[in-house]
């Protein structure tokens, strides 16, 4: 296994859809929160235009991660905000806004490889905080992100008025 990035270039996108479909399934099987968008084609086309948005604001960066074979087996897209925090003492955050290991891949070290790379990014970019959001019902996600060290900052809450 090896990783890739990182990778500025939103044409090399399209490759990582069909391992957000795994991570969109997941959303649907265990968030408690909803209503999520139910079918995955538009919630790609929207988290593809996020991921664009990011790159070309010059804040996102993408790591992927390929089997011997050169398949991609999992991704990491993550926004960069440089700079001192309003709220937390820190000299930049970078959040990791999409971590996704395809299933027959978990558990071998992938995930931990994409965040170890976006944390060594981070580090050269001169930010000193990783943050990562888990939806709520992912405790799986959640116990993972603990593992590793990362601990609840803030939570956000969510109330549909329309």
């Amino acid at each position: 296994m090896r990783i890739e990035g990182p990778s500025t270039s939103a044409s090399g996108l399209d490759e990582l859809a069909d391992l957000y479909a795994t991570l969109h399934s997941v959303h649907l099987a265990k968030a408690s929160y909803g209503p999520l968008v139910q079918q995955v084609e538009i919630s790609w086309i929207r988290r593809r235009a996020l991921y664009t948005a990011a790159i070309e604001a010059q804040r996102g960066v993408y790591f992927v991660a390929r089997d011997d074979a050169g398949r991609a087996v999992g991704y990491a897209f993550a926004v960069a905000s440089l700079g001192a925090d309003d709220t937390f003492d820190s000299r930049g955050i970078v959040e990791l806004v999409t971590l996704v290991v395809a299933r027959g891949d978990r558990r071998s070290g992938v995930g931990r490889a994409l965040v170890g790379a976006v944390e060594d990014q981070a580090r050269h970019l001169g930010a000193d905080t990783i943050k990562v959001g888990v939806m709520v019902g992912n405790d799986e996600a959640h116990e993972y992100y603990l593992g590793l060290g990362y601990r609840p900052g803030e939570t956000l809450l969510y109330r549909s008025i329309g």
